[in-house]
Order: structure tokens, then C-alpha cells, then sequence
């Protein structure tokens, strides 16, 4: 079992960004390896943070996609916004980036959440929504209301379905 030590306090979370060629290409194995390139790079340079960290004597648990939510913590690290599509949206890579953070106790300078005026952007453009090949992303306003299961309750957010979103993932082949 892994126990986080309860002196682990904070996060230096990281953005990766995938290459815009690649990724317009989805859904596709191109796509995919795009994605998964990202993923190789996340692994090594989290481990290598983490490393550091413990070498000056500091708890350091890497993670890619668990242990924490990185879209929350990416939000109040300063680092983007909550986008229509359920993905962190970055001022610079768009949705276009992969989160990874190393948890730890040293003490670093804490972000503060941003409003970079995405969330005004995504209220009038909804062009995900349109160009959503599983009709997944919803139009019109952020609710509280879950669509589903796979959803969090009380969180205002335009509520993916991410039901439909992983069927059309298994179909198509990619992620």
C-alpha cells in the first residue's frame, strides 16, 4: 500500500506539451504515439524531479495521472484554466499538454488560479463541442448537475460525457 507521508503538503506540477502536428491528426496511431511520446517524457523527467528532491533530503513521489488530480491541481497552481472540453486549457498549448506533478514537503512558493478568460471563451465558442466525433461535450452552460456516474457532483463545469467519450475511444482505437 502506498502511504503518503501526512508531511507531503505540496506539489510541483509540471506541463508537457504534445506536438500539434501529431495530435491534429486524431484519431489515429500517429495520435497515439504523440500522446504516448508525451507520456515517456513525463515518466523521466518526474522521476528525475523526484530524484533531485530526495538528494536534497526532501519526500518526492513522482505521478503521471495518479495519485492527485492533476487538472485541480494545475487550476490552482496558475497553470490554465478548466476548458468546455473537460481538459485543463493552457494559454500557450491549449489542451494540448499532459499534467504530471512530484509530490512533496519542500516548501515551495504556492500558485494561485488565474482567470485568463477561458472560461468566458468556452461560454460563447463551443467549437469542441461541434467537432466532437462522440458528441460528448456538451453545449450551452456549466451546471453542478453530473451527466452520469463518471461524473463529480458539485463541481460547476460543462459536464463531459465521458461515457460516450471512452466508447468512441475503444472504437476508433486511439485515446
Amino acid at each position: 500500500t502506498l502511504v503518503i507521508p501526512k508531511e507531503v503538503q505540496y506539489a510541483v506540477v509540471m506541463l508537457f506539451e504534445m506536438d500539434e502536428e501529431g495530435i491534429a491528426r486524431a484519431p489515429t496511431a500517429i495520435e497515439h504515439a504523440t500522446v504516448m511520446a508525451t507520456y515517456s517524457r513525463i515518466s523521466f523527467a518526474t522521476v528525475m524531479v523526484a530524484e533531485f528532491l530526495r538528494g536534497l533530503g526532501y519526500h518526492a513521489i513522482p505521478s503521471a495521472n495518479c495519485t492527485a488530480l492533476n487538472i485541480p491541481l494545475a487550476i490552482e497552481a496558475g497553470l490554465g484554466q478548466l476548458g468546455r472540453n473537460a481538459k485543463l486549457i493552457n494559454p500557450k498549448f491549449g489542451p494540448r499538454c499532459r499534467i504530471a506533478k512530484v509530490l512533496t514537503n519542500l516548501p515551495v512558493e504556492v500558485g494561485r488560479p488565474q482567470d485568463l478568460g477561458i472560461t468566458e471563451f468556452c461560454d460563447v465558442c463551443e467549437k469542441c463541442a461541434r467537432r466532437c466525433p462522440a458528441d460528448a461535450i456538451p453545449y450551452g452552460e456549466r451546471s453542478f448537475q453530473p451527466v452520469n456516474e463518471c461524473n463529480s457532483a458539485g463541481v460547476l463545469q460543462w459536464q463531459l460525457d465521458h461515457k460516450k467519450c471512452v466508447e468512441f475511444q475503444a472504437k476508433a482505437g486511439t485515446n
